[in-house]
């Protein structure tokens, strides 16, 4: 009897592939696609959680590479696994309050459009960039789509975005499809920023909302951007740009409020904002006399 024919797996290249968010998409695409995760994070030095997401992605059959995107040499050593993949899934990326600006860039903008030109030029047939809402600064308009304005209001990261889309934006049409997905804030199990970091705080009893956390946060489960990244992977959306959130915000007082719950916490106290930011400044202040970075920003 003749044998049944095996669909051949296609090749995705996920870039900051031992993160939160990277790890998450390489572990749901893997098992329709072969997937090489590429990170900086050496497995043997790296902090246990990440150690473990590397060693979940190995045990799932993922290739991790490790190396640093904005080390030319690097980028050039992995021109053929770069070149076999039809598709790279762009996270990697520094994900800090503040920073020097030209950090920032080195990354977010100059070591990204090197990658993306690698990947035009060896046939990748589409590129999909992790970019974020925050391109539309700290204070957009309700209910902003697409086409809002984007504002970097001063701040590295958000300057940054902006310009790595305008950069790779500028590649479509060249060969290689474009696609720029804008999540909202991502949680999710092992999420640094809106779990693991808030339920530290909260444990110390040093968590302290905003006004009474009026404030809303426009958040996407992990689970819910690999499902938009999955889309965009089957389907035809050249140069298409998505904001891509849970459907709903919740203000920080649901979103916080039912985190503590579940940890079995009472809920966070607020603190009026003017305080807040007054604090604040005196910490940097003080931080920045003994030249070091202060725990709490503006």
């Amino acid at each position: 009897m003749p044998r049944k024919s095996i669909a051949r797996k296609e090749k995705i290249v996920i870039t900051g592939g031992a993160g939160f968010i990277g790890s998450h998409l390489a572990l749901r695409l893997c098992n329709n696609n072969q997937v090489i995760a590429l990170d900086r994070l050496d497995s043997n030095s790296a902090p246990d959680p990440i150690r473990r997401r590397i060693r979940a992605l190995q045990k799932s059959g993922i290739q991790y590479i490790q190396g640093d995107l904005s080390d030319p040499a690097f980028l050039e050593s992995q021109s053929r696994t770069i070149a076999s993949a039809k598709a790279i899934v762009h996270t990697a990326a520094p994900v800090r309050e503040k920073g020097p600006l030209e950090e920032f860039r080195a990354m977010n903008v100059d070591a990204t459009l090197r990658l993306a030109q690698k990947a035009r030029l060896g046939g990748v047939q589409k590129w999909i960039q992790l970019s974020s809402v925050m391109v539309y600064g700290f204070h957009y308009r309700d209910n902003i789509d697409e086409t809002g304005p984007l504002s970097g209001d001063g701040n590295p990261y958000c300057i940054t975005k902006i310009e790595s889309e305008h950069a790779l934006l500028g590649l479509q049409g060249m060969g290689m499809d474009v696609t720029i997905l804008r999540p909202g804030d991502v949680y999710g199990r092992g999420s640094e920023p809106w779990v693991v970091r808030p339920l530290r705080m909260m444990k110390a009893k040093q968590f302290l909302l905003l006004d009474g956390g009026r404030y809303r946060i426009n958040h996407v489960h992990v689970r819910n951007l690999a499902i938009a990244v999955e889309l965009v992977l089957k389907k035809k959306v050249p140069g298409q740009i998505f904001n891509i959130t849970d459907g709903q915000s919740s203000s920080c007082l649901e979103y916080f409020g039912a985190l503590a719950k579940m940890a079995g916490f009472s809920e966070p106290p607020s603190l009026p904002s003017a305080v807040a930011k007054a604090g604040a400044g005196m910490m940097e202040l003080g931080a920045a006399l003994v030249g070091r970075q202060s725990q709490l920003n503006r």
